[in-house]
């Protein structure tokens, strides 16, 4: 039965590459709301792992409640054949469960996902979507594109800024009189930065979440990229992909 591309970037049962011991720096997506962390996407909206602050957080497979993952277990089965009824500790090659995380900073799987600030007078209520700099550990399963990681620990948090949208952007999109001046003021948001006000608010929501969370937060994702850049792990990838460039430089375990 084929596999799943998407399960294939973060480790599948026939993947040739190891459990990792130690630990990785890595990056991950997350969205904002009420100053809580949650994840980008998730089957399970009533299970959000980041609700309470926690210097590690361990992840757990969400079919052990059986009567809320059902569905779950069939669609996954259905797309991929990997479901099986136990497989351990998670994360498993044999499931998709664990904590995601990238290689590389520019790694983005929600490139259609945006956000505006609602109100600045109350920060705290604003949605938004931040990028982080985590760190994973324990039982990792690694995948092309990122890792499947058993315990997780953030580091640095950036709101941004790629995905969010201005009032005036809002405002100029909605009154484009033309689909040619629809499709340009749509696919440069760029063009419409952020104003002071909006920024003073986003702002507030980061130095809570930093807070709250006890990490380092950064005004942009470039800087937060600067200060922790990726790891190479090109020679424990070399086994999956054959083809892969040689190293850059050695690979470091923090």
């Amino acid at each position: 039965m084929a596999i799943n591309p998407s399960q294939r970037d973060y480790g599948h049962e026939s993947s040739k590459t190891p459990l990792v011991p130690g630990a990785l720096r890595l990056y991950r997506h997350f969205r904002v709301e009420n100053a809580v962390l949650h994840p980008m996407n998730s089957m399970f909206r009533s299970e959000n792992p980041y609700q309470e602050p926690q210097e590690l957080y361990k992840a757990r497979c969400l079919r052990e409640d059986r009567a809320s993952s059902v569905g779950w277990a069939t669609q996954v089965s259905r797309a991929s054949g990997l479901v099986t009824p136990e497989h351990g500790e998670a994360p498993a090659k044999t499931c998709q469960c664990g904590f995601y995380a990238h290689y590389d900073q520019m790694t983005d799987f929600y490139p259609t996902f945006d956000w505006a600030v609602k109100d600045v007078r109350e920060p705290l209520r604003n949605n938004m979507i931040v990028k982080s700099v985590i760190e994973v550990s324990g039982r990792v399963v690694m995948g092309t594109k990122g890792i499947r990681g058993e315990k997780l620990k953030l580091i640095a948090i950036a709101p941004d800024w790629t995905k969010y949208r201005s009032k005036e952007w809002t405002a100029a999109v909605e009154s484009a009189r033309t689909y040619v001046e629809y499709r340009a003021l749509r696919d440069n948001p760029e063009k419409f930065p952020v104003n002071i006000d909006e920024q003073s608010a986003v702002y507030a929501v980061m130095a809570e979440l930093a807070r709250k969370y006890g990490v380092g937060f950064f005004g942009n994702t470039a800087v937060m990229h600067d200060r922790f850049p990726p790891q190479d792990v090109s020679e424990l990838l070399k086994e999956e992909d054959p083809n892969m460039p040689p190293p850059r430089k050695a690979w470091v375990v923090d």
